[in-house]
């Protein structure tokens, strides 16, 4: 089967015409790498830092199974982020979770950049038999590029296991 192709698309009139798709697989995709699909939702674009302009996309893909393995299981989920500090031009993957032990399994990532325009926050499903609540959530103080604390079970949140989705109040509060 022919591998998942992932593309970007611009648009300079608010959407109401769009440029020719543009694909951007190899510069996204991990080696390797079996289901792929970014977001759900939307992405986000920092406004403050360093990384002031840096465009941050959500994604989430599965790993290769262990030997034995069918391959469904949801222990091969993973979570990434994948940028752009030329406004979509060219993208490369940033901070990526794929921890195959069957614990906190990442899937359909969504994220927010938080209230000091710097700071992303990750939050994605999270489909294990061992630990409280189905979200987890991490963090990004470096503009995606890795995470400043891991994906961990947030027990506060209850919900069906499925996609979600973020955004901060101009007042900084953050809604789920």
């Amino acid at each position: 089967a022919a591998a998942r192709r992932i593309y970007v698309q611009r648009s300079a009139d608010d959407g109401v015409t769009w440029a020719t798709a543009v694909e951007i697989t190899s510069q996204v995709r991990g080696t390797g790498w079996r289901w792929y699909a970014t977001g759900p939702g939307h992405g986000g674009v920092l406004t403050a830092g360093p990384h002031a302009g840096r465009i941050v996309v959500p994604a989430n893909h599965s790993k290769p199974p262990a030997s034995g393995d069918d391959g469904t299981e949801a222990k091969y989920s993973g979570c990434h982020l994948i940028y752009s500090d030329d406004g979509g031009l060219t993208w490369q993957i940033g901070a990526t979770s794929s921890n195959p032990n069957g614990d906190v399994n990442e899937g359909e990532n969504s994220l927010t950049v938080l209230g000091d325009g710097e700071t992303l926050y990750a939050s994605c499903r999270c489909e294990s038999d061992s630990q409280p609540g189905n979200r987890a959530d991490a963090v990004s103080a470096d503009g995606g590029a890795t995470r400043a604390r891991h994906y961990r079970p947030q027990c506060t949140i209850r919900t069906p296991i499925f996609q979600g989705s973020l955004l901060t109040l101009a007042d900084g509060r953050l809604l789920y």
